[in-house]
């Protein structure tokens, strides 16, 4: 993905929402996404799955904590991360 800072200022946090697969027994797991600024690698953005699954049904509520794929059907949602750019601020229009 691609975007341009128009805020008209400079930047130096972003919020990313994402959505990962989850592991087959529901536990979660973890990737990174790379930051670039103008074609140069700023640094790698953590993520996982941890908090976007839970699976309900059978009766079982959908609940937070409910991360078991034997208990139902999957219902994702995403997950935001918060993320201080590393180096410089990211100047308006790039």
């Amino acid at each position: 993905m691609q975007w341009t800072n128009t805020t008209g200022r400079p930047i130096s946090f972003i919020n990313v929402r994402a959505s990962i697969p989850d592991s087959a027994s529901g536990g979660g797991v973890t990737g990174t996404l790379n930051l670039y600024v103008d074609g140069v690698f700023r640094q790698e953005l953590n993520l996982n799955s941890r908090q976007s699954w839970v699976y309900e049904g059978n009766g079982n509520d959908n609940t937070s904590d409910n991360q078991n794929p034997a208990d139902g059907d999957p219902r994702v949602f995403w997950d935001e991360s918060h993320t201080f750019v590393t180096g410089s601020p990211i100047p308006s229009g790039r």
